[in-house]
């Protein structure tokens, strides 16, 4: 009995040593079994920042539950009313049990109708211990079609109505991030109502097996991006602890866009935009512009090298810093750099804002450094090709809080002013707001009219056929009077 007690103690001491390993050399996160799924989904609100996340359109919203209250990103409580109502949306997730529903995503979608008419699409997304689900509804003259979609149906001759969609943890295996969704895919929800007002969408896919799964468009999550990772660690149970101040530092986050590190090189050359490109540079003298600091400079490249506004030669390190920082190979065109720095008197740190413009797409990267080392924190990276670009806009005073923002774009970490921004919206129906310190500060409606060019070359041809047409009518009216003389 004695060698039996003492073989169970062994086991059991050994057990607590391995535990003890998993906890001492995961600083950064563990799973442990023990942690129920309220604990778990709890956590990792709190590791993504939902807790505190506010977008800049209020009709997009976020609810977390950390304390038995539904709050949104500023604190204030969902009405109760509010509540039972979404709670209704999605019935079949709370009616075999009192689960507690942790967080809410929902987008209003105004709509208008071929009759002039006007309504309102509900996307909404519930996360409860049990697993999550999405609805839309759709509410015409503000009457609510609960689990139906007839008189959208009707106004719009659509024949089916929306479903309610639903995963348990449990039978998830992964979620992954998909950058392009298009309507007719056969694993979306049937007859997604998303997608009788758009083609295409940016979203996610959830698989309960290896080729089973369901996509669902960013809009179910009030136009949040990149949240693949989040869904992944509730899946697999994961935690995250909450580290002392000695072992991490408290940073806060802002912004959401930023591009994965490309798997391949940029290949090829488009001629006809190339083309495009330098005679829009020398339209809108871009490759005359002198600034009267050095921290900025413009350059371009219209016959075979990069040049600024004073045919000085861009650097080869510069050169070779835009290629490595917009992983771009050494033979690889560029046709335009944008280029700011920021540094301190003591050069204790300094930050780098650049973008870069080939024939297929523009980048944006900030570089941000203390005491010579990269700052991981606040270097984004985001990229974009022109044919997933719809229009630029300028826009003015933007703040820290607007979520389409680069991510922890360091923009904000230097000016705690409002700035003004160019926002790109794109063809999924998202948009991406840059701020001026990647255009150098240089005449923001410019660059904004500069990019709508490139977007649209009938525009530049539109622009030629008038001037043509002006310059022939005033030929004709010289010699008209001359004649009359």
């Amino acid at each position: 009995m004695f060698t039996l007690f003492l073989c169970l103690y062994r086991i059991a001491e050994g057990l607590e040593e391995f535990k003890e390993v998993i906890i001492d050399k995961s600083l950064n996160f563990t799973i442990m079994a023990n942690y129920s799924m309220e604990e778990i989904i709890r956590n990792v609100i709190e590791k993504y920042s939902l807790k505190g996340y506010v977008n800049s359109n209020p009709k997009e919203k976020v609810y977390t539950n950390m304390d038995g209250i539904l709050r949104d990103g500023r604190g204030n409580s969902l009405s109760k009313a509010q509540e039972r109502k979404i709670r209704g949306w999605h019935w079949e997730h709370f009616n075999d049990g009192n689960h507690t529903l942790l967080v809410i995503f929902h987008t209003e979608q105004p709509v208008n109708y071929n009759t002039g008419e006007s309504g309102v699409i509900h996307f909404s997304s519930c996360i409860s211990s049990k697993g999550i689900s999405f609805r839309a509804i759709v509410e015409n003259n503000f009457k609510e079609e609960k689990n139906s979609f007839r008189s959208f149906l009707e106004k719009n001759s659509k024949e089916e109505r929306g479903e309610y969609t639903f995963f348990n943890w449990d039978k998830l295996i992964k979620v992954t991030e998909e950058e392009t969704i298009y309507k007719n895919n056969s694993h979306n929800i049937p007859n997604d109502p998303l997608f009788w007002l758009i083609e295409e969408s940016y979203g996610y896919s959830f698989y309960t097996q290896q080729n089973v799964y369901k996509n669902i468009p960013v809009i179910y999550f009030a136009n949040w991006p990149e949240l693949g990772e989040m869904f992944n660690d509730i899946i697999n149970k994961n935690i995250t602890p909450k580290a002392n101040n000695s072992q991490t530092k408290d940073i806060k986050r802002w912004g959401s866009k930023e591009s994965p590190i490309p798997n391949k090189r940029y290949i090829g050359v488009n001629k006809q935009r190339e083309t495009l490109i330098r005679k829009l540079i020398e339209y809108y003298d871009l490759n005359a512009v002198i600034f009267d600091r050095q921290e900025k400079k413009i350059y371009v490249n219209i016959d075979g090298q990069l040049k600024d506004g004073e045919e000085n030669v861009m650097s080869v390190q510069e050169v070779n810093n835009i290629r490595s920082w917009h992983y771009l190979s050494d033979n690889d065109p560029i046709y335009a750099v944008f280029r700011l720095y920021i540094q301190a008197e003591d050069k204790s740190y300094a930050t780098y804002f650049s973008t870069c413009i080939t024939d297929e797409f523009i980048s944006f990267r900030a570089i941000d450094e203390i005491n010579g080392q990269q700052n991981t924190d606040y270097s984004p990276f985001y990229r974009l090709s022109w044919d997933e670009i719809k229009e630029v806009k300028a826009l003015e005073n933007v703040d820290k809080d607007n979520p389409n923002l680069l991510k922890n774009d360091p923009t904000f970490t230097i000016w705690k002013e409002d700035i003004d921004a160019n926002v790109f919206y794109l063809r999924t129906g998202e948009k991406a707001v840059i701020s001026d310190t990647y255009f150098t500060f240089f005449r923001i409606y410019v660059v904004c009219a500069f990019l709508n060019d490139v977007l649209n070359p009938q525009r530049i041809e539109d622009r030629e056929k008038i001037l043509k047409y002006h310059a022939i009518v005033d030929s004709y009216e010289k010699i008209k009077n001359m004649e009359n003389y």
